[in-house]
């Protein structure tokens, strides 16, 4: 997950600044701290797991939750930090269960118990709650893709097919959606399916974006075309939120497939730096760990 960055990274930046600002101006907003608290905690996970991204969104969290203790996005916010940040998923499905206590149809806390629990492998827990969710918010994409994606997992292909026909058919540029439709075609053993998906990218789509959500990924890297994979070599640490130890070693990745030693040797190194400085600021977080 954390080298799908591209604009993604950049939209997250974008609203912890934006939150912050709420904070600033009026330091009792609980739903802005609760939105900050999670912004951090997504970008934990997707951009940069860094000390100063866990305790933003743990001060975050628990300033929501003083401030608005009945709030559901305070509590969603809380169980986010023990999710995503501390992996501590007993912990957070109790905070989210304490939450939907209040709000027992806030579809976001659905998501994140079902998350929780697929995270403890309680799947038949997670997806009844992760089909509640998507019930109550139909439109969801991120719901959504959650759903294919468990549902892949544990081999319900025919409702996992259903979903992504019908995710494709309300957003057929959404790469994630795109990514998990090759999945699950790869799980299903549909080779030729696979890389159609992939190489139907719509001419109008934010191509460097999607690739990189297909180029950086083990199971669909294969499935691109030599010009799919040259596009993704011209992407840049900017599209990935600035984190070069990210864009590197995603770029060495891609150059490896093309056969290009050279490049692979030299954006290794590009990434080095940096990721050799995640692992020393925050040794005991798994991606830093697999990233050296």
């Amino acid at each position: 997950q954390s080298y799908f960055g591209s604009s993604g990274s950049t939209s997250l930046r974008q609203a912890a600044e934006h939150y912050e600002s709420a904070v600033t101006l009026d330091s009792a907003f609980a739903r802005a701290w609760s939105r900050l608290g999670m912004v951090r905690a997504s970008m934990y996970v997707n951009v940069t797991p860094s000390v100063a991204n866990a305790e933003a969104a743990q001060d975050a969290a628990e300033r929501s939750l003083r401030q608005g203790p009945d709030l559901p996005e305070a509590h969603l916010a809380m169980g986010n930090y023990y999710s995503l940040v501390r992996a501590d998923f007993p912990k957070a499905i109790e905070v989210y269960t304490r939450g939907l206590a209040k709000a027992p149809a806030h579809t976001e806390l659905l998501g994140a118990l079902g998350l929780a629990e697929q995270g403890l492998g309680r799947v038949d827990d997670a997806l009844a709650h992760m089909r509640q969710g998507l019930e109550l918010d139909p439109r969801s994409l991120l719901y959504a893709r959650r759903l294919i994606r468990l549902l892949t997992y544990t081999r319900n292909y025919q409702e996992a097919a259903a979903l992504v026909a019908r995710a494709r058919a309300q957003a057929p540029k959404d790469p994630g959606v795109a990514l998990y439709d090759a999945w699950l075609r790869l799980a299903r053993g549909d080779l030729n399916g696979a890389r159609a998906v992939a190489r139907a990218i719509p001419q109008d789509a934010d191509e460097p974006f999607m690739m990189s959500f297909f180029a950086f990924d083990g199971s669909t890297a294969g499935l691109l075309t030599e010009d799919q994979k040259q596009l993704a070599m011209r992407l840049q640490p900017s599209q990935f939120g600035g984190n070069r130890g990210a864009w590197g070693l995603g770029l060495a990745y891609v150059a490896k497939m093309l056969g290009d030693e050279r490049r692979t040797r030299a954006y290794a190194d590009s990434a080095m730096p940096q990721l050799e400085r995640a692992l020393r600021e925050n040794p005991d977080e798994p991606n830093n760990q697999v990233s050296i």
